[in-house]
């Protein structure tokens, strides 16, 4: 468990790291504005300052404080250090006014004023030099205030209110506090529009610096603050970082998840978030990646809090309605088995702010706001320490984003048309502008062998309604995920399955052995011209071994292929099984694959050898797969159209089990979902929603048979009747399916 100790000499060693490349950078500072055509003051200085205050404010030493002062007065020097060119530029008539850096650069700066503020290093013109530099900075702000509960209309109103504390003598700082409040009120016990492991942690940072500016503890009571510090130590992953979701690259933004959750920690007196901020810091120390904000882990960590190991699995993270996220996971140890699947959609939330900044910025490729078109899209595979897969990146550059677009995750794409001679990927591609959809959790269920999800997207622009259900097979540590698509609209379509990975070492039939070496960290943004060769150089190294073996079971009209792209800021490899062909309104195509982690050195043939199509009655609209494990037969089978069955519209219930029974091979039951293992003539069954289930002919569950659960053994109680009233005559039967049950019985 990290201590402020530790968090103390981890700050000051990365300190000295600043120390020594202080003046690269601002050389390189200069450099970069020999071509640029807008003035941006170095940030260094800042840097420096802000750590120098922290230090100065535990030592006392004046020297600190004597250098967080130089450098803040540096900064109305900059401007004259930019070359004629700049100077001559029309926007620049009236001078180049000494600035703090941009995006939250002006908090950072009266942070480090606020270290040393009553040192007694500042004379009083030193003060007013400083006011100048703020006031410059703040009027910014007010030509274009961003407004809504997203991370930059946060960090404009800290800014702002920041800055009126700190210099309240100012003429504009009543202007300047009253735009703030008004900034931040809607993010005061609202929800967050940002659906990004990046930007989600800036504006919770900015909220939570804002709770301290303003000095009202208030917002720690809110259900909606303290759902963030669940939400994101609930997304840790085995590598003790949050993965990237939406516009957010890889490891960004560790030292924003670190001050979080030790104030999580500290308020709460949560021992997970303890836990969850220790896993952090350890990445972080051990790849050397400091970031300023980690001085908020050290000004607000509590050694009083003890850490400990969370010990849920699988879960929703955390509802069907804000995260709209869930992962599957075997534990919380650095070789756990962990899958995020994001099924986030823009939903209604927030619509006001949402539609304010889609009708004023160009954000076409934006999901509302800075979401990926990720709906129902598998965002990251990890076992034993290794990425198999994993999200694809931010932006190359300005304005949109490639990135975004559906085509670029691990999830369904549906396109009217074929593709004819074109690559599947160039097909699939099109504008890249974001097509709203509406999506929804149908169920969650953990059960003893397997964990099972099924989310579905509604996706009326492209004409289809798609579910996707997961099992998570624990033990085996495999996915199998089950695809239905229903087509909406007479036509052609192509339906799509993709995954995207790196290497793709063997193909066999209908199957890939897959690898992922290195994670793109940087693109052409900010880095005109980088090559190939320096975007590996700056890559994310996966240093474990494991692959992934992904199995595409085959089918009629069904082809697989390899395609390849740039994505995630590196040359990738997209595996995919698709379909183009002539529908019907309410047609479905079923696509079921597996994704099986392996060790280099371990064999997979058994694996190969041991999966099986199952004969299916009601196919594509319900499918099956089977699977010869060490542990027994396994059967999955899953009903894709949950209409079967519903077969009575003037009764209640609308189903009958005879209406809604499929039969799987030696299986049938109306359930929705289906789990079996079989061995030793022993049947372990899971199932969700369902009435009954056979098995080789003999039944294994009913909901017909009398119990303490139901009333069918009462003669006192109507079983069937009719229920009248002035309009209506209602049939009805007292049964009722069941909303899922497990069981072990002999066979």
């Amino acid at each position: 468990m990290p201590t402020k100790h530790e968090y103390l000499d981890f700050i000051k060693e990365s300190y000295e790291s600043l120390r020594e490349a202080y003046e690269r950078s601002l050389k390189a500072w200069r450099s970069e504005m020999e071509s640029a055509d807008t003035y941006t003051p170095p940030a260094a200085p800042l840097y420096r300052a802000v750590i120098e205050g922290l230090l100065y404010s535990i030592t006392k030493d004046e020297g600190y404080a004597l250098r967080v002062r130089d450098a803040l007065l540096a900064y109305t020097d900059f401007p004259q250090l930019v070359p004629d060119r700049m100077r001559q530029l029309p926007k620049y008539a009236k001078g180049i006014y000494p600035v703090a850096p941009v995006f939250g650069g002006l908090t950072l700066f009266l942070r480090a004023y606020e270290f040393i503020r009553d040192s007694g290093v500042l004379r009083v013109d030193d003060r007013e030099t400083l006011k100048q530099v703020v006031g410059n900075t703040a009027d910014q702000f007010f030509p274009f205030p961003e407004w809504g509960p997203h991370n930059r209309a946060a960090k404009s109103g800290l800014s702002l209110t920041y800055a009126a504390k700190m210099f309240p003598d100012h003429p504009q700082a009543s202007a300047w506090a009253k735009l703030g409040n008004l900034l931040m009120d809607a993010s005061w016990r609202h929800w967050s529009l940002e659906d990004s492991a990046l930007y989600c942690p800036i504006w919770l940072a900015d909220l939570l610096l804002y709770i301290d500016v303003k000095a009202d503890s208030s917002l720690y009571e809110s259900p909606m603050l303290r759902y963030y510090f669940e939400y994101f130590t609930n997304l840790l992953c085995p590598l003790g970082i949050v993965p990237d979701f939406g516009d957010a690259s890889w490891s960004q933004p560790l030292d924003l998840c670190l001050m979080f959750l030790e104030k999580g920690a500290t308020v709460y007196r949560d021992p997970c978030m303890k836990y969850a901020a220790d896993q952090v810091f350890k990445y972080m120390r051990g790849k050397r990646m400091f970031g300023l904000y980690s001085i908020y882990a050290y000004l607000w960590a509590d050694d009083s809090v003890e850490a400990k190991v969370p010990t849920t699995g699988s879960r929703e993270v955390l509802d069907e309605v804000i995260g709209k996220k869930i992962v599957f996971r075997s534990g919380w140890d650095e070789n756990a088995t962990y899958l995020l699947l994001n099924y986030m959609d823009e939903g209604d939330v927030g619509w006001y702010y949402k539609e304010h900044l889609r009708n004023t910025l160009v954000v076409t490729a934006e999901k509302m706001h800075h979401g990926h078109a990720d709906e129902n899209s598998i965002i990251t595979l990890i076992k034993d320490g290794s990425f198999l897969l994993h999200d694809g990146g931010y932006r190359e550059g300005l304005p949109n984003g490639a990135y975004r677009a559906d085509v670029y995750h691990n999830r369904i794409i549906v396109r009217e048309g074929k593709p004819g001679n074109m690559k599947l990927f160039d097909f699939l591609r099109g504008k890249g502008i974001y097509q709203p959809v509406r999506t929804r959790r149908v169920h969650f269920k953990v059960f003893k062998d397997v964990d099972v999800s099924r989310t579905e997207v509604i996706d009326v622009g492209n004409g289809c309604h798609w579910d996707r259900v997961i099992t998570y097979l624990k033990g085996l540590e495999a996915f199998v995920v089950h695809d239905g698509v229903k087509v909406l609209r007479d036509g052609e379509f192509t339906v799509s399955n993709l995954y995207w990975t790196q290497q793709v070492r063997e193909a066999f039939a209908d199957c890939y052995d897959t690898s992922i070496e290195l994670i793109g960290l940087v693109g052409a943004w900010g880095n005109p011209g980088i090559t190939i060769e320096e975007r590996r150089r700056r890559a994310w190294i996966n240093e474990k071994g494991p692959r992934l073996l992904i199995y595409f079971h085959p089918g009629a009209e069904k082809t697989t292929g390899v395609d390849e792209a740039m994505r995630s800021y590196l040359p990738e490899k997209c595996v995919y099984q698709t379909s183009s062909k002539r529908f019907k309104k309410g047609d479905l195509i079923s696509f079921i694959s597996i994704l099986y982690p392996y060790k280099v050195d371990e064999s997979v043939d058994w694996v190969l050898r041991g999966i099986e199509g199952v004969n299916t009655d009601r196919y594509p609209n319900a499918d099956a797969i089977r699977l010869r494990t060490p542990n027994g037969d396994v059967l999955i089978c899953v009903k894709h159209d949950l209409s079967i069955g519903l077969t009575r519209p003037h009764t209640r219930p609308v189903y009958t089990y005879e209406g809604g029974e499929t039969r799987y091979g030696e299986l049938a039951s109306d359930a929705a979902y289906t789990y079996t293992r079989f061995a030793d003539d022993m049947l372990t069954y899971a199932f969700i929603d369902g009435m009954k289930l056979f098995f080789k002919g003999k039944e294994v569950f009913s909901a017909d048979k009398p119990s303490v659960y139901d009333l069918r053994h009462r003669s006192d109680v109507i079983h069937a009747g009719t229920f009248k009233t002035d309009r209506e005559n209602w049939e009805f039967e007292l049964k009722t399916k069941w909303d899922s049950w497990e069981d072990t019985v002999r066979i």
